[in-house]
């Protein structure tokens, strides 16, 4: 099972992703969302290539999604370790710039 490290930058994502949805459409389904990112993360130190390759936005870096949210990764094999990058939404223009610290 690999190690998980959610970045500084991709917490603060999830973090104002909960607050949003939370105002905008109640604690519930903040919670919904909250539960699915957890499981999504569960699964991902189980089976880190699971999400799909993202050569253009960096080395190794992949996505998986819980929608309309991306949740893009690096599965880091030498470490085995799954470290999450980011937490975008889907319609937002995704650079490689976005993907560094």
């Amino acid at each position: 099972m690999a190690t998980l490290v959610i970045s500084r930058v991709a917490s603060a994502d999830q973090a104002d992703i909960l607050q949003d949805i939370g105002q905008a459409a109640g604690a519930n389904v903040a919670e919904t969302y909250q539960d699915r990112f957890t499981q999504l993360f569960s699964i991902l130190v189980v089976q880190p290539e699971i999400g799909a390759p993202r050569p253009e936005l960096g080395r190794a870096v992949r996505l998986c999604l819980v929608q309309p949210y991306n949740v893009y990764y690096r599965f880091d094999r030498a470490r085995d370790e799954v470290r999450i990058l980011r937490i975008l939404h889907g319609r937002r223009d995704i650079t490689r710039g976005m993907m560094t610290p």
